[in-house]
């Protein structure tokens, strides 16, 4: 298990596309079963209905929408504004007053007309960040990348600090401009949130991929120096590893370059910033895991042990611990953290009780997946297949990144127990759906094969992904040596494995092609297979 799997299962399940993320997240906003946000409401708050007392003239309509937006009520709030927004004296309203009444609106309806009542709010000179917010988010949504970079530079213009968008709907618009081709206004973005200082709202989301895909654009167009500068901005372990092993980035290891992307130091600076995180905000399982996570990336796994201990010593398993519902993923870093220590049956007792930890009263499926890999992974084949059978057909579900987990830690499994596709319908569907899925999940596959033994496949597999530009980063990584911690047994198998995938000429070929791969001084964790 590591972290890139570990995290991969929680942040690709609620990050796979703008769609899956505006159902999660957007409907809850927009549909009127949630207070107003807190910046609509603090805007709300500023702009009193001040232009217009008169009963019921377009001030009223005003204080009776917000009323009815701040009960939840958009059933009643929504003709009121539409009302309002079309009567002959609405424009006897401030300026903020205007932009509110059409945020409201936007607020409470959907799809393109709640995109076009915020391209409304947004035309009023005195406008709060969240229209900008949800006009970037719409045009997103609505894949109309010029108006997404208008929406973009509106947010700049009027926050406080940064750029103030989300970062779901920001990657959504990257990728769609990268598949699209469109590098003139891939550089503009880049540009603009450069010259912001913008940073991740989601802690999860680290920006080195989106610095590093500013880099490859800039070296393409020659502007070397800005490269080197913006290659500045690159400053976590696995985006420092990354400018390592790929050759695109030569440019930036010439000299002395090499020097300012350590591995180690990067870790480093990040358990700095995790420590200080876990110690602002302490009741935030979450962030002590991070750190943890980072100490046994760093070869120090007691300490991290040490950390999450004291967490769970202060923090109840009951209802009345407000933490309570977020205990799965520390201990499921309590869990890994066990197992680098070699202490493989307490690994297993901390991961069914993080598997036992329901995720809104309903099956915990990362840590469910998690617990039968380990399961796997110390030998315990038909255990790892008895927890697995939870998502037979009819049975909860996960991500598409997910399922292809299920469908590896199944597989592996069935190896053990000396099954092979032709003996085993079950290990034969495995190895078919991970190769019909392989695009939600190519470290996956890998594994699948070096499960089942297909030495042959696995290196196809890694020759081709080293071949996509977007996937070459993450093999070269799998391609490196680490150092390892203590394993069980069958794991210690797999690496001895993809040792002599490593070492076939037709791989090595393919990797001098496009980078090299190193031995990297950190204990393992940032890779899959």
């Amino acid at each position: 298990m590591t972290i890139a799997k570990r995290d991969g299962a929680r942040q690709r399940g609620a990050m796979t596309s703008m769609r899956i993320f505006r159902g999660l997240a957007l409907a809850a906003l927009l549909a009127g079963a949630a207070a107003a946000p807190p910046a609509l409401a603090a805007h709300a708050n500023k702009a009193g209905a001040k232009s217009d007392d008169k009963a019921g003239g377009p001030g009223d309509l005003l204080a009776i929408a917000k009323a009815f937006v701040a009960d939840k009520n958009c059933a009643v709030a929504a003709p009121t504004l539409q009302e309002l927004t079309t009567a002959a004296d609405f424009d006897r309203l401030e300026s903020a007053d205007r932009s509110l009444a059409w945020q409201m609106l936007g607020y409470c309806l959907r799809g393109a007309e709640a995109y076009d009542a915020f391209k409304h709010a947004t035309a009023e000179s005195d406008v709060a960040p969240y229209a900008w917010r949800m006009r970037f988010w719409y045009a997103v949504d609505a894949k109309d990348a010029a108006d997404a970079l208008v929406a973009l530079k509106g947010a700049a213009e009027v926050a406080d600090t940064g750029v103030d968008v989300n970062d779901a709907p920001l990657r959504a618009l990257l990728k769609q401009l990268a598949a699209d081709g469109d590098d003139a206004r891939r550089g503009e973005v880049f540009k603009l949130l450069d010259a912001h200082g913008w940073t991740p709202k989601d802690s999860g989301f680290e920006a080195d991929g989106l610095w590093g895909d500013d880099v490859l654009l800039l070296l393409a167009r020659g502007e070397t120096a800005e490269a080197r500068r913006i290659g500045g901005r690159i400053i976590h372990p696995e985006g420092v590893i990354r400018v390592r092993l790929d050759k695109r980035f030569l440019t930036l290891m010439e000299g002395d370059g090499a020097k300012a992307f350590d591995p180690v130091k990067a870790a480093e600076a990040k358990l700095a910033v995790q420590r200080k995180q876990a110690t602002d905000k302490p009741e935030d399982p979450d962030r002590v895991a991070a750190a943890a996570g980072t100490l046994r990336l760093l070869g120090q796994p007691r300490e991290g042990l040490a950390l999450i201990d004291a967490w769970i010593a202060g923090h109840r398993a009951d209802a009345d611990d407000e933490a309570a519902p977020d205990r799965n993923w520390i201990l499921d870093e309590r869990a890994e953290t066990l197992s680098a220590l070699g202490r493989y049956d307490d690994t297993t007792a901390a991961g069914r009780e993080a598997a036992a930890q329901k995720e809104g009263g309903q099956l915990n499926v990362s840590q469910t997946i998690n617990l039968a890999e380990r399961l796997e992974e110390q030998g315990q084949p038909q255990a790892a297949l008895d927890v697995l059978a939870v998502f037979k057909e009819g049975g909860p579900r996960a991500s598409a990144y997910g399922m292809m987990w299920v469908w590896t830690e199944r597989a592996c499994a069935l190896g053990q127990l000396g099954k092979t596709p032709a003996t085993s319908p079950d290990l034969a569907a495995a190895l078919a759906y991970t190769a019909q899925h392989l695009d939600s999940n190519p470290p996956a596959r890998a594994e699948t094969l070096l499960c089942v033994g297909d030495l042959d496949g696995a290196a196809a597999a890694y020759i081709a992904r080293l071949k996509d530009p977007d996937q070459r980063a993450d093999a070269l990584m799998a391609l490196s040596t680490w150092k390892r911690p203590p394993q069980p047994a069958f794991l210690a198998e797999i690496y001895a494995r993809l040792d002599k995938v490593r070492a076939r000429a037709d791989v090595k070929a393919a990797v001098a092609a496009v980078g090299r791969t190193e031995a990297i001084p950190l204990a393992g964790g940032l890779v899959t297979f």
